[in-house]
């Protein structure tokens, strides 16, 4: 409980500043609709598509276990009902990590879109502010899907 509590009481507004100084193309909070639901905001306003490497993802301490428990928002089968036939899992993810993906947070961390060049540079200032980052995929040219989980 106490890593959630001071994840999300670590404020985005450093985060955000550090990611001004790149060429971003996309930057949200993820919030009430999950990790999903923003990245398919975030792509099918650009009409391209998104392959998530589900691994890279940072989870709070914890999260994987209470969602292998069952303890999953009610919101997160809201935003799964809402996003289905846009996305593809694929054979390895497992259910506890596709309900995370779908969790609809109250103060979740930032889904940044930038160039492949800048998001190494990016992520190298996060961590020197002790910032959990990480680049977790790429975008596509548009597919069949909006979303590809490996």
């Amino acid at each position: 409980m106490k890593d959630s509590v001071e994840v999300m009481s670590y404020l985005n507004k450093y985060a955000s500043q550090i990611a001004s100084k790149y060429n971003v193309h996309a930057c949200t909070d993820i919030t009430g609709f999950g990790f999903m639901g923003h990245l398919y905001e975030m792509v099918s306003s650009s009409h391209v598509s998104a392959r998530v490497h589900h691994k890279e993802i940072p989870l709070i301490k914890g999260a994987k276990e209470f969602a292998g428990m069952g303890i999953i928002p009610s919101g997160a089968y809201r935003n799964r009902k809402y996003m289905e036939g846009k996305y593809l899992f694929g054979d390895f993810v497992e259910q506890n990590i596709k309900d995370i993906m779908f969790d609809p947070q109250t103060s979740g961390g930032l889904l940044i879109s930038a160039d492949k060049a800048d998001a190494y540079k990016m992520i190298s200032d996060l961590e020197n502010i002790k910032t959990s980052c990480s680049i977790v995929g790429e975008v596509t040219k548009k597919q069949d899907y909006f979303i590809y989980v490996d």
